[in-house]
């Protein structure tokens, strides 16, 4: 048995669910987010949908508002990151690297 390095990597797929909009934080960097809807079946059961938001930082987040729609389907490859909200209530979200349209 070998000892691996850590490793963060998520990679979902599925369905856009509301326009990603390009906004620019104090510094100059560009950001976005938007919510991408999954759907696990379940055998002899209910699927399950589950909403993961997805946030794209520089380049990532140019590409991600000039390439996807609502209702379009895309895969997403990324890190999952926490943070919290004004409320101080943790938040998860996925940071985009690349989107595969």
């Amino acid at each position: 048995m070998y000892v691996t390095k850590d490793i963060n990597k998520v990679i979902l797929g599925g369905t856009v669910i509301n326009t990603p909009e390009l906004r620019t934080t104090g510094n100059g960097t560009k950001v976005t987010n938007f919510v991408l809807q999954t759907v696990s079946e379940i055998p002899h059961g209910d699927a399950v949908v589950r909403m993961h938001k997805i946030i794209g930082w520089g380049q990532v987040a140019q590409e991600i508002v000039s390439s996807i729609a609502v209702g379009q389907r895309v895969t997403v490859e990324g890190e999952l990151t926490y943070h919290n909200d004004k409320d101080g209530v943790m938040v998860a979200e996925i940071k985009a690297y690349r989107l595969f349209i």
